[in-house]
């Protein structure tokens, strides 16, 4: 080369750094972090119908939806009329393969993050009970996709931030 700087560098406090990390910092524990801070946005996914991971949020419910529910559908929030599709997300952990998942057995939840097309015959209708106590026919129609889980970018940058967040505890412990 015609110009360059060649730098001789100690890599011994290196070494000394990584070894602790590897001491102190278990994969488990790095993956479960990575699993409760997913778990812990997709609650808050819901809590914010949709406003985690999309500005605009969630589509909003259908008037006949909302004439369904309790109260006419006074402070329905989407996707939260019992709750149980919010509490039925779990993680998974493999240490051995390096990944964590989050997820349900739910189909709902597939259904509303993915949307389901209506894919009733034609001719069919849903009797919808209404608060008043009577009931409205309506042809049955799918779900709007409602995203509720993290993509595999979001995935990795929660990832990235637990080890920046592991590695500043070291640094606060040790020095």
């Amino acid at each position: 080369m015609s110009l360059e700087i060649q730098v001789n560098i100690n890599t011994e406090k290196f070494d000394e750094m990584m070894k602790m990390l590897n001491r102190e910092m278990k994969r488990k524990d790095y993956l479960d972090s990575i699993g409760n801070k997913m778990l812990f946005l997709i609650n808050k996914q819901f809590k914010t119908e949709g406003r985690v991971f999309t500005l605009t949020g969630w589509k909003p419910l259908r008037p006949l939806t909302l004439m369904a529910r309790r109260g006419g559908g006074q402070g329905a929030n989407i996707l939260r009329d019992t709750g149980r599709l919010a509490q039925s997300f779990v993680k998974q952990v493999s240490i051995y393969n390096n990944w964590v998942a989050v997820g349900t057995e739910d189909i709902k939840g597939l259904w509303h993050h993915e949307g389901r097309p209506n894919i009733y015959p034609k001719g069919q209708y849903l009797r919808v009970p209404l608060a008043s106590g009577s009931y409205r026919l309506l042809k049955k129609a799918g779900y709007p996709a409602r995203r509720i889980l993290p993509d595999q970018k979001m995935g990795e940058r929660i990832a990235f931030d637990e080890l920046q967040f592991f590695a500043q505890k070291l640094v606060k412990k040790y020095g």
